[in-house]
This record gives structure tokens, sequence and C-alpha cells, in this order.
């Protein structure tokens, strides 16, 4: 047992050892298998002069946030506080949209409102207003009658807004600030004492980005990314979390299945320009992997790849992991696309304007076929993912394209992949014959989008 052990230990020191070397860490990784710590230390690359992370660092989270959000709202439900069925409007009775009477609890935990993934994409540290008391739900009340992509629950896009609406939800519920409630629900019963959402900026490490090939200070507030995003914590405070989900203490077990799913797991990953975390955790098999960096890395696949790396090690099926098959879609060849039809003419130009990594064309050709609400900005975010991914994945290129017109929400949709299995569609959302595009919509599978992992 012992060798076998070492073993282990010894082909995760090198796994990790090599990734770092792949792209650039400075963060601190945790690794345990059947109540065994396999790994609890520093990965580091050596381009990053950056001071290494201690165990009790404060880290803005990012998206392993709404692991909080969705833990207090589970926590509200076992108190008969909440139903998954109830909608916003029946928690927030000033909420103006009229969605708010068509949008459930359910739809917002897992994403399938039809709402957008911003409030405001040109404007994300300081789109969102709180009041004296650190309440964000008065000004959530009046969020603009925002036109829904698809029917609520007919599909899944990745939305921040989703999660600020479930805290504004939890402010009313509980009469509490965000702060308040996740130390009330999580922090303090855990004891995790080096974890909040603060309005007074407390004192976190500092975070990093890469700029013109240098490693520069990120001086951003992100307290603004609210329930979505703006939590911060420790990797000693994420293992006490991880422990007390896994020992079933914590939460019920109603609320330990919707937490964990078909798949029994959790997996969350987040991204901001000068952090970059992922947390999995697996009851079946008893594993969890944390991995805290206070610099963005550079290339997010690499967060992906280390995980796949360490359950390959440790011996854990990564297949079950992974959603039932997918049903058969035919495309066509993108040579097909009729200029004499103005929406297949734009899309082939946008296709060509991705191909080029032209980022001022893209957002152009797209406008020139969007509605007036549905026009993007050329500092959407999308553009520059879209520019990374032809950049990174290996022979990118266009797969095909099909039009949608048997399911909602219909439009046209291209594809792209590479040899990597990594597929993303694109589609332009079309509610009208020969109208123009009022949305797009993001589909990702097998890869990683904006720092959240999809398979």
């Amino acid at each position: 047992m012992f060798v076998s052990c070492s073993s282990e230990e010894e082909r995760l020191n090198k796994f990790l050892y090599d990734i770092s070397t792949q792209t650039e860490f400075n963060g601190l990784v945790y690794v345990e298998n059947n109540n065994q710590v396999l790994y609890n230390g520093n990965i580091l690359s050596y381009s990053v002069s950056s001071k290494p992370l201690e165990y009790d660092s404060k880290v803005y989270l990012a998206s392993l946030t709404k692991l909080f959000t969705e833990i207090t709202i589970l926590a509200l439900i076992e108190e008969g506080k909440l139903t998954l069925d109830n909608t916003i409007d029946q928690y927030r009775p000033n909420f103006q949209p009229a969605y708010g009477s068509i949008i459930s609890i359910a739809n917002l935990l897992n994403m399938s409102t039809g709402l957008p993934r911003e409030l405001d994409s040109e404007n994300l540290m300081n789109s969102l207003k709180f009041d004296e008391y650190g309440f964000a739900g008065p000004f959530l009340d009046s969020t603009p009658n925002i036109e829904l992509a698809f029917r609520p629950g007919a599909k899944f896009e990745y939305s921040n807004l989703n999660y600020w609406l479930l805290g504004a939800i939890i402010e009313k519920v509980t009469g509490l600030n965000l702060d308040q409630a996740f130390s009330k629900y999580i922090f303090n019963p855990l004891e995790m004492k080096n974890s909040g959402y603060s309005l007074k900026n407390p004192s976190l490490v500092i975070g990093y980005k890469k700029a013109n090939d240098k490693w520069i200070a990120d001086q951003t507030n992100y307290i603004g990314r609210y329930a979505s995003g703006g939590a911060y914590s420790s990797l000693q405070d994420l293992i006490k979390l991880s422990d007390a989900l896994k020992a079933d203490q914590f939460l019920n077990e109603k609320s330990l299945d919707y937490l964990f799913g078909e798949n029994q797991s959790i997996e969350v990953y987040g991204s901001l320009p000068g952090f970059t975390n992922m947390i999995y955790i697996e009851r079946e098999e008893n594993t969890t992997i944390i991995v805290l960096n206070n610099i963005g890395v550079p290339d997010l696949r690499k967060v992906s790849e280390l995980k796949l790396g360490v359950l390959k090690i440790l011996g854990v099926d990564t297949q079950k992991n992974t959603q039932s098959a997918k049903h058969k879609i035919t495309l066509i060849n993108v040579s097909n696309l009729s200029d004499s039809i103005p929406i297949e003419k734009g899309m082939k130009n946008w296709i060509e304007a991705i191909l080029n990594s032209d980022k001022d064309k893209m957002n152009d050709v797209f406008n020139d076929n969007a509605t007036t609400n549905g026009k993007m900005d050329i500092t959407d975010p999308t553009w520059d993912e879209l520019i990374r991914l032809k950049n990174e994945w290996p022979n990118f290129r266009v797969y095909g394209y099909r039009w949608i017109e048997k399911e909602n929400p219909k439009g046209i949709e291209v594809w792209f992949y590479c040899d990597g299995e990594q597929r993303i569609a694109l589609q332009w959302i079309i509610e009208n014959e020969g109208g123009k595009t009022v949305a797009l919509f993001v589909k990702p599978d097998n890869m990683t989008w904006l720092g959240q992992e999809f398979q």
C-alpha cells in the first residue's frame, strides 16, 4: 500500500510540474482521494515572479462564487423559505420586468432563462448598484424588460445575470445582504474564516494579468461581480467546504443530490483577468481537486487538462462525467450559403471574419444583420474569445451550418471545431422568416468558454 501510494504521489508531482511548464501558473493545488491528501502545495512557473499563495491567502473566486450562491439557495429551500418552481416576482414583488412571472428559481440555477450573459457588457464592474446597506436587490428590481432569447426552460445559455437575480432573491428572503447571508449559511457553520463577500474591499492577495508579455497588477475591485463572481476564499476554507459536502453533514440528501447532479460531481471554473480557479468534488469516488491562481492563466485549457490528468492518475472514471449521447444533426457545407439570401450572405461574411480573427468585422457584420435591440458592442468579450479559440485550437476550421426551424430558438447556426474534438456552435437567433437576428446563442462543447468548462 505504501509503495502504491508513493508511486501515485510521484506521478502527481511529475504531472503537475510538467503542466506548469506548458503554461504559466502561480497558485495552489489540492488533491484528495478516499480521505487521503495526495497533493497540497504550490504549482509555480518560473516566468511568474509573483509571491506564491499561502494556505490561507484570500483569493477572488470569480465564478466559484456561484457555488456559494447555489448552496445558500438550497439551504433556504431546506428551511421552507424558497421552492425551485416559484418565480422571481413571488420573492421580489417590486421586480418590474414582465419575465419575472415566468422565470423560476430552477431556471436561474440551471442557466435556462433566456436572459443575456451580462446586464451591461460594456461596463461589467460598474453596472450593478448597491444601497447604503449593501443590498443590490432594489437596483435589480428595475432591471430592463430584456427580450428573452428563448422560452425559459427550453435551452441552456450561460448568464451571470441569472445569479445576480438569485442574489437579490437571497436578500429579500433573508433580510440580509449577500455577505451576511453567505456568512450565516456557509462561512460561520463551517468556520471558513478567510471567506466572504465584502463591499468594504477587504485585503486580498493581488492578482496579475498579462499585458505586452509582462505581468502587471490587476487593481480591479471585483465586488461588482456580486453573486456570480465577487466572493473570495482560501484553499484552507474551500477544503472545509468540500469535506462538509462529501460528509453529508451540511446539507440534506435532497439538496446534495440536486447540487451534485446525476454525475454525482461538482465542477466549477472561475476566471478573471488576474485570477484563475477551479473546484471539482466527486462524491462516489470521494475525490476533491482545488486549484487557486492569482494570475490570469494564459491558456485556460490547461486548467481542465490538469483536472483530467489528475483523475487519470487517480484511476477515476472520467467518462461518467460526460453527458448522455447528444442527438445527431446534419450540417451543410458553408459553400452552399447563398449571396442572394441576405442573412446567409451575412453569415458567410461573418464566418470569414472569424477565420481571419478580424474583431471589427465580426462585430460589424453581426450588427448589419441584427435588429436594433440585437446589436452587440465591439467590447463584448465574445469577439476576443473567438479570436482566442482561433489562435489556440490546432486546425481550427468551420465544420458546416444548418437552419434551425423545427425547434426553439429558431435561426441559422454555424459550427467550428478542431482535431481535439472541441466544438462550438454559434447561432443567430431569428424570430421571423426573412427577418434579422435578435441575439447570438453560443453553444460550447467539450471546451472552455469564458473560463467555464463545458462538456
